[in-house]
């Protein structure tokens, strides 16, 4: 007797893009700078005040800033990937069905590219960024589920992930995507 998978989703593969050490020590360094204004108990030891909210706030800065992307799989075994969406920052729910392309390339820290895959619109290109980052990312081109006419547009997100090759390696083997890399 075959038992039945009860999940509603299970992650496959999780990654989490990060800034770079010297972005996120900027980064507290100005949070613990404007803190002790504001913190009285600071002008009494202000030196152990200031470098105790530096070494705090930069193990905040670090586990909480950062963009996670996920591929997972629900109980019908149907494969999605689920991403930060380009317009907030809740995540985005794409099946492998509706991806045409995937794409690898790569985030320079102070260098916006934007250059958009030939079969993409630039008006249906979206970037995710994230201020520091260094690394790897990945190009997904996907059409929106449904009969609507803009279930025809092919869309494009450009998103950073340090985990690319192995989200490319998974998502070519497990659809009929074309792939770009």
């Amino acid at each position: 007797m075959v038992s039945k998978i009860m999940f509603k989703t299970k992650t496959v593969i999780k990654q989490t893009a990060r800034r770079t050490p010297a972005v996120n020590f900027l980064i507290s360094l100005l949070i613990s700078g404007f803190s002790i204004i504001f913190i009285p108990l600071a002008y009494e030891n202000l030196y152990t005040s200031f470098f105790s909210l530096l070494i705090i706030s930069y193990f905040v800065v670090h586990l909480t800033l950062g963009l996670s992307s996920r591929i997972t799989i629900n109980q019908a075994l149907e494969y999605s990937v689920k991403i930060p969406d380009h317009s907030s920052n809740m995540t985005q729910t794409i099946p492998f069905e509706s991806i045409t392309y995937i794409e690898v390339c790569a985030y320079k820290v102070l260098k916006v590219d934007n250059n958009c895959p030939d079969e993409i619109s630039q008006k249906y290109f979206y970037q995710k960024s994230l201020f520091g980052y260094q690394g790897a990312g990945l190009i997904i081109a996907y059409k929106l589920p449904g009969n609507r006419a803009e279930s025809e547009i092919i869309r494009a997100i450009k998103i950073p992930a340090p985990k690319a090759e192995e989200f490319y390696q998974f998502i070519t083997v497990n659809t009929n995507c074309c792939s770009i890399k």
